[in-house]
């Protein structure tokens, strides 16, 4: 015998099996998260020395630094913790958005927050995460993880993100 019960948000009816399905979905999700989130915080007690990217790529993420008036260093961070400075990489994501460039701009941000900035050249990439990037900075005075909403506002992943950032040390090289 199957026994139906009526789901609270829309009325319809789920049996037993699909909600242990649902619940099941939820947890794999939540051991994602903070699988990752480990990964991140292991990764940062590790920290790492970066060399500095071309010249020319630096003068494009300079100048998006500047437009949206953001630390340039933080830029080349996420540019190489998101992709190690390929400008063309590309990331097709479990949810079916797409992260590409060298900031890993996800496919949501294209039309919204990006939209008129070519985030498929370097200088739109580099000016489409910083612009995400100053909406993060307006998190500064409240939140001490504000660097790691460029990658996510899951309290976890953003605290986990924000200390790979903090754990990156840049080469003197400009």
């Amino acid at each position: 015998m199957t026994h139906w019960i009526t789901h609270h948000n829309c009325g319809t009816p789920k049996n037993n099996r699909e909600m242990m399905q649902e619940g099941l979905g939820r947890l794999v999700i939540a051991a994602w998260i903070v699988v990752t989130a480990l990964g991140f915080l292991a990764d940062a007690m590790a920290g790492q020395t970066v060399k500095m990217p071309s010249a020319k790529t630096l003068k494009v993420i300079y100048q998006a630094a500047k437009r949206y008036d953001v630390d340039a260093q933080a830029l080349i961070k996420i540019a190489y913790l998101e992709s190690s400075f390929k400008a063309d990489a590309r990331r097709v994501n479990v949810n079916g958005t797409v992260d590409f460039g060298m900031f890993q701009v996800n496919s949501v941000h294209w039309t919204t927050t990006c939209k008129g900035l070519d985030v498929f050249s370097l200088k739109g990439n580099a000016s489409c995460a910083a612009k995400l990037l100053s909406l993060a900075a307006k998190h500064a005075d409240v939140d001490p993880h504000w660097t790691g909403r460029y990658h996510s506002k899951t309290p976890t992943l953003k605290a986990a993100y924000a200390a790979k950032l903090a754990s990156i040390t840049l080469s003197e090289r400009y």
